[in-house]
């Protein structure tokens, strides 16, 4: 059988049980698996619970946690990438485990998420400017070039990672998920495929408290995507600009606090201006996640 690694990102101390139960079910399984801790407090509930979670001593985001513990596991033919809030459904993964010997596909989406076009100027500004939900499309696409699934429940094939290094660290919240597929399909490594649904959410933690940090550098990665893949960059500057001048118009309604937003939507255009000044500003690893 192809052996799996397993990686669990997690920040919010309130997570932990539903991590440790995760681990536990992959274990059962044979999964190798690491947990990887981007806050003091969720390392520490963690412990409390004989969960034995990587750690990099600051909150380094999603993409660089997931590259730490693929390389602290030399060998694995499968990554398995989960968020910290889901739940196991026994049957389906076993399937999917059963499977994995004859599997064709290099990216296999296991967690039910829609299948959405990859990110461009137009859902950059939608995104940017909190209107993405009111011209959602009717209809997602169907998988293949052109679209991915969020990766809060994914399979990769070793083959994939090695053939891009990981994720790009420079988006260390959004965009990861969609430049890894971008670039797994310039590299002959993108062929993917919705498996059933092995990992049910059962939750979606806000991090609207934390806008005044988070927006800004949401906003710098994505301006690393578009540089990356859409090219002119003053172009891609002044559509992250008019969707934070439409969020302006937004934020009064946003569930986030108004002033912390605002803050945000601030700190923000010079984030769209200057993203290498912001990608490593989230929030800090010894106060969040409580």
């Amino acid at each position: 059988m192809p052996s799996v690694l397993a990686v669990v990102p997690t920040i919010l101390r309130s997570q932990s049980r539903s991590a440790y139960q995760i681990v536990d079910a992959l274990m059962r399984r044979d999964v190798v698996v690491r947990v990887v801790a981007n806050s003091r407090s969720a390392l520490d509930a963690l412990d409390a619970l004989g969960v034995r979670a990587l750690t990099a001593g600051r909150n380094q985001g999603f993409g660089a946690a997931i590259n730490q513990a693929a390389r602290n596991v030399e060998h694995w033919d499968w990554l398995l990438v989960l968020n910290d809030d889901v739940v196991v459904e026994p049957a389906a993964l076993d399937e999917i485990m059963a499977g994995l010997a004859n599997e064709q596909a290099s990216i296999v989406y296991v967690g039910g998420e829609p299948t959405r076009r990859l990110p461009d100027r137009r859902s950059a500004f939608l995104q940017t400017a909190m209107l993405s939900k009111v011209v959602a499309r009717r209809t997602a696409p169907r998988v293949g070039e052109g679209t991915y699934s969020s990766f809060s429940a994914v399979l990769i094939a070793r083959r994939a990672w090695d053939a891009v290094d990981g994720f790009d660290e420079r988006m260390p919240f959004s965009y990861e998920d969609a430049d890894f597929v971008r670039r797994a399909v310039a590299a002959g490594n993108g062929h993917a495929r919705v498996a059933s649904t092995a990992f049910r959410h059962t939750q979606s933690v806000s991090t609207g408290r934390h806008v005044d940090t988070v927006l800004p550098v949401s906003v710098a990665s994505a301006r690393v995507y578009l540089d990356t893949w859409c090219g002119h960059p003053w172009l891609n500057t002044l559509v992250l600009m008019g969707g934070l001048v439409a969020r302006c118009l937004a934020a009064p309604v946003s569930k986030a606090p108004f002033r912390r937003h605002l803050v945000g939507i601030r700190r923000s255009f010079g984030a769209a201006l200057r993203p290498a000044l912001f990608v490593d500003r989230l929030p800090d690893y010894e106060r969040v996640g409580l």
